[in-house]
């Protein structure tokens, strides 16, 4: 079932070391021209969904549901999940009874707003020379769309999927978090397998693609068309980035997970990632132990060492009942145990002083914590490649 969520790429041997480039899709692979683009996809959607839905009330909360699914920032709740939750109750419809409608859109009407963008070939230069090089390329797209939706855009762009071994491409259906969500760098890594291989985020946006990817700890380049050496990051045209690719030493592009900002967002990835681990078609960790099992190492780490650790740095009492193993046989009740208590790790992490966070004993903790929830991400990456 991962083929759903990845290509055919993700073959690549787990233990290979090699560099990765997170590209964004709108303006940087295709030239999207968003304020046309976005209204006719709206218009088109609305006019398709006629006969099941008043157009007016379809068309309101389409916007509205969009907008929701944008903001949210609940780890145990995917993208489409809190589309889904703010859009079909108010149109007055069921999801099921718009599925059939929806797949037919998606798959012969959508594909038509191509006319709306247009190819960019720099991009599709740097695509194929990237393949050549041997580095590993992902989609790192917003994940506001349905799978079908994204393929077809990125084959707008002159980039067929079946043909192009793309790493990942991140989708509404797996993730959680927008890209303007520090959080939806390190849920990507995840998906990844991330391995402290060397990367590089290339975006046009400085809100979706630059600036939640440096406050990741991942390094970047800003495609614009005026370079600026002054900013303190590198920047320019798809000449420069190709330039400055040549010219780096690739192994000093590391993620740099030290810093608050980067310490939050994986903690909170964690459970986005095990969210849609657990919620995977065809994998049901309640019949399979191995599978399974990680879940509940997962939950009893978080309870019997993270919570204590966070309690001992933030001087909080502790409860030793609070603090032992989940007593469950069930692998979504050990999720939503370890949900629960990372949602208040999480919270008392962010009432820390700031010149709390610098301080060695709480970066050896945090770093500690990291590390771990790394170990887990890559057990439940190997299950689901098993």
């Amino acid at each position: 079932m991962l083929q759903s969520y990845c290509s055919t790429a993700n073959s690549y041997p787990r233990c290979r070391l090699t560099f990765q480039l997170l590209l964004d899709l709108d303006d940087t692979l295709l030239d999207t021209n968003i304020d046309t683009f976005l209204p006719a996809y709206f218009k088109s959607l609305t006019a398709h969904a006629q006969g099941h839905v008043a157009q007016d009330v379809f068309a309101a909360h389409l916007m509205k549901s969009t907008q929701v699914m944008y903001a949210s920032k609940q780890a145990n709740l995917t993208l489409e999940q809190a589309f889904d939750g703010a859009f079909y109750p108010n149109i007055g419809r069921s999801k099921h009874h718009m599925a059939e409608m929806l797949e037919e859109y998606y798959d012969n009407e959508f594909p038509k707003l191509g006319i709306y963008t247009r190819q960019i070939p720099q991009a599709i230069d740097l695509v194929q020379w990237a393949f050549e090089k041997g580095w590993q390329v992902t989609v790192a797209t917003d994940p506001l769309f349905p799978r079908k939706a994204i393929l077809s855009r990125l084959r707008w762009a002159g980039l067929e999927p079946a043909a192009t071994p793309f790493r990942f491409i991140s989708d509404f259906h797996t993730f959680h978090f927008a890209k303007s969500s520090v959080a939806y760098y390190p849920e990507l890594l995840a998906w990844l397998n991330w391995n402290d291989e060397p990367l590089l985020m290339v975006g046009d946006s400085m809100e979706r693609d630059i600036n939640p990817s440096l406050a990741a700890g991942i390094p970047v380049f800003w495609l614009t068309a005026a370079k600026n050496d002054a900013l303190g990051f590198p920047n320019g045209t798809y000449a420069d980035l190709k330039i400055y690719l040549e010219n780096t030493d690739l192994e000093t592009l590391r993620v740099d997970t030290s810093t608050s900002s980067a310490q939050l967002a994986s903690l909170l990835a964690t459970p986005a990632f095990f969210h849609s681990y657990l919620n995977t078609a065809q994998l049901s960790p309640e019949a399979n132990p191995d599978h399974a099992q990680v879940i509940f190492d997962l939950c009893d780490a978080e309870l019997e060492v993270n919570t204590p650790w966070v309690k001992a740095l933030l001087r909080q009492p502790t409860d030793p009942a609070e603090d032992e193993a989940a007593d469950t046989d069930s692998a979504s009740e050990a999720f939503e145990l370890f949900y629960a208590a990372r949602q208040n790790l999480l919270t008392s992490l962010r009432q820390m002083p700031a010149e709390q966070w610098q301080e060695k004993v709480t970066q050896g903790v945090l770093k500690q914590m990291v590390a771990q929830d790394r170990v887990f991400l890559r057990q439940a990456y190997t299950n689901l490649h098993s």
